[in-house]
């Protein structure tokens, strides 16, 4: 088990071409910032360029086989993320969450990495 904790992230796309996103995560204990970035143009992705700046603090970027969304009903809906990993066979699938549909995404992503086996890390 890991102990990566998504403190927050954030995203913008000025262009519309690149994708940014500004991630941070508690790494080992130690606070730590890093951006990401998907340059594909009209298919960039913000959950591409988070995967991409997690990569940047953890050396992991698991290939993701599935993600599945709902958002709730009422006065302050949630969303809520079930996302799948895998790594050298292993999948994980996982789920999370958020205010927000683009947070829940990565804290699923998150908490999937969180849940591979030691031996899956590298």
């Amino acid at each position: 088990m890991h102990d990566f904790i998504l403190e927050s992230a954030d995203y913008g796309n000025s262009t519309g071409q690149v994708a940014l996103v500004k991630i941070t995560m508690r790494v080992e204990g130690k606070l730590r910032t890093a951006l990401g970035e998907d340059r594909r143009g009209i298919d960039s992705s913000p959950f591409e360029a988070a995967r991409k700046a997690i990569r940047n603090l953890t050396d992991f970027y698991p290939e993701v086989q599935s993600v599945v969304g709902r958002v709730g009903g009422g006065k302050d809906p949630e969303s809520t993320v079930y996302l799948a990993i895998k790594k050298h066979g292993r999948r994980v699938i996982s789920q999370a969450s958020r205010s927000n549909s683009f947070v829940a995404e990565i804290a699923a992503y998150v908490d999937a990495i969180n849940n591979l086996d030691e031996d899956t890390f590298c």
